[in-house]
């Protein structure tokens, strides 16, 4: 009897391995995402300083433009509060899944 709940242990902690792999995964999807958006932001950040100190040409072209760089790098920096809310999220999971995963491994040696 006791092999019976060895087995399910076993496949108990082989599927929450499964799961933390794949919180892993999509945590490191999630923090590249992240950089690249911090990496547009400054780039973003770099042509809007450059087209607001621009010597000459202040008609409505530049201004549209600023305007334009303004706007992207708003939603940018939305963007990017989103992914940080979930990555936190993820973060989480992931912590409450790899304690499960240390319990059912407690549980495997116990059996």
């Amino acid at each position: 009897m006791s092999h019976g709940c060895g087995c399910f242990a076993m496949r108990k902690c082989q599927k929450e391995k499964e799961a933390v792999l794949e919180e892993l995964l999509r945590l490191r999807s999630q923090s590249e995402k992240k950089l690249n958006l911090e990496l547009d932001i400054k780039h973003l950040m770099g042509k809007l300083q450059v087209m607001e100190l621009k010597p000459g040409d202040e008609g409505s072209e530049s201004s549209k433009r600023i305007d334009e760089l303004k706007e992207e790098l708003s939603e940018k920096i939305t963007e990017l509060n989103d992914v940080e809310s979930f990555n936190q999220i993820l973060i989480t999971k992931e912590s409450k899944n790899s304690d499960e995963l240390r319990e059912a491994r407690e549980v495997l040696i116990d059996v």
